[in-house]
């Protein structure tokens, strides 16, 4: 099968590579792959590197040959791993308190996406009160599985929760705005528990702003005085910021300590998950 026309295709080299075993961190949207290399402690970053596909009809298999075309182009299986972790952002999960979960995850994530006989279900307890359990295809958790020794695999969602309820970096915000390619995720948080996560899929900048203020709207929140954290590959002058904050007026984009040390056309608030994933808690 032929892989999907490359839209947009990015590479950093952040510090050179030294000898021994490194991390490898994958993030796998609906047709873009980023990746972060860091060394065995997580205390240097090596390099990131992202790739964006047009979109397919036949998601499932595109992604797996998208995959299999990233690692091959950027030649990460090159280099020994010791962790090697996957994040996999979809619509398919469902978040549980874990006070009611019983072992029963499966029949929910069934019911609540209306679903049957799902193959793969995997769950992360957040914060010790909550059950964030998912799918993924089973082809998929088969290639991963074939390619990497005993790779971790997660749901981006869950990392992005548990930083945002976890992370000083916003002990003082309120709302979480995590852009990506065709989806963002909206966290909110009071007194830090969580109070809200969703997804929602995207194709304008108003699609973007309606679910913002729509959200912040059912908990009542207050535009003026709310301080929203946004996490973004786009520059913090794109127009997409300049309409927010004509109605959101605490607006702080979330840096990576992972980039501390300037790196060349790459603003130190991109690409926040495989950056910061290996600060999660679980």
């Amino acid at each position: 099968m032929q892989v999907a026309e490359v839209l947009n295709k990015q590479h950093f080299n952040v510090h050179p590579f030294q000898k021994g075993l490194l991390n490898l961190y994958l993030q796998i949207e609906e047709n873009r792959i980023a990746a972060s290399v860091f060394n065995k402690d997580n205390s240097l970053l090596h390099e990131i590197s992202s790739m964006q596909f047009n979109e397919t009809k036949n998601q499932t298999n595109s992604i797996i040959h998208e995959l299999n075309f990233f690692l091959k182009d950027f030649d990460i299986l090159k280099h020994p791993y010791y962790h090697v972790s996957v994040q996999i952002l979809n619509r398919y999960f469902t978040l549980v308190p874990t006070a009611y979960a019983n072992g029963h995850l499966k029949e929910l994530l069934e019911f609540n996406l209306g679903l049957k006989d799902i193959k793969t279900v995997q769950s992360i307890r957040i914060n010790n009160s909550i059950d964030f359990a998912f799918t993924y295809d089973f082809d998929l958790h088969s290639f991963i599985e074939k390619t990497f020794n005993a790779a971790k695999i997660d749901h981006l969602g869950a990392s992005s929760i548990d930083l945002f309820l976890k992370l000083q970096a916003f002990n003082n915000s309120d709302v979480l705005l995590n852009i990506h390619t065709n989806f963002i995720e909206l966290i909110i948080k009071k007194n830090n528990e969580l109070k809200f996560y969703n997804i929602f899929k995207w194709d304008s900048h108003e699609d973007i702003l309606y679910f913002l203020l729509f959200s912040i709207e059912q908990f009542q929140l207050n535009n003026t005085t709310l301080r929203l954290s946004i996490a973004a590959d786009l520059p913090s002058n794109d127009a997409l910021f300049t309409l927010i904050k004509k109605y959101i007026k605490s607006v702080n984009f979330i840096s990576s300590k992972s980039l501390n040390t300037p790196v060349e056309n790459l603003p130190n608030h991109y690409y926040f998950n495989i950056l910061n994933k290996h600060l999660c808690e679980f």
